[in-house]
């Protein structure tokens, strides 16, 4: 049996839950309402559509993009204007445990660029972890990560280099 993970997109609006192959393929997504007001009322959404198409698929883990800032541990949004009811909740570790496998939650933003590195545009470019893929393979963290200095980071194929800005 081929081995999924899940992608889950939590937007102010929609939530998706995508099941993907591990040669990125999605074999089946589900949309629905965020909500406005009940993080544990999300979580049971994004359990029951996660348990739909599933199916018999063995899940490896799930991949959780939100919009906004995280806090430090990386497990819960520390600033969304738009999901003020889900900031301080804790994200990850809810949905990990609902989903029963393990969990990354990450900022919408950078969780796209993986995406692009691992099976778009930016295969092949090196090790990378940033927040926007231009087109000349040039990667830039945001300006706030966590350690107090902003980092510019270059890319080209075969390695990656850090700059302080």
């Amino acid at each position: 049996m081929a081995r999924f993970a899940l992608g889950i997109d939590i937007g102010g609006t929609n939530t998706k839950v995508a099941l993907v192959s591990q040669s990125g393929e999605v074999e089946g997504i589900e949309t629905f309402l965020t909500g406005r007001s009940d993080p544990a009322e999300l979580v049971r959404k994004i359990e029951d559509a996660a348990e739909r198409i599933r199916k018999d698929n063995s899940i490896g883990g799930a991949g959780i993009a939100v919009a906004g800032f995280l806090n430090p541990a990386r497990d819960r949004l520390s600033y969304n204007p738009n999901l003020e009811w889900l900031v301080g909740f804790p994200l990850r570790d809810t949905i990990a445990n609902s989903l029963r496998t393990d969990a990354a939650l990450e900022v919408d933003s950078n969780a796209s660029c993986l995406g692009e590195y691992r099976f778009g545009a930016g295969r092949g470019a090196g090790m990378v972890r940033s927040a926007h893929f231009l087109q000349r393979r040039e990667l830039l963290l945001p300006p706030h990560t966590g350690h107090g200095k902003p980092i510019r980071r270059l890319v080209q194929r075969q390695q990656a280099r850090v700059e302080l800005a």
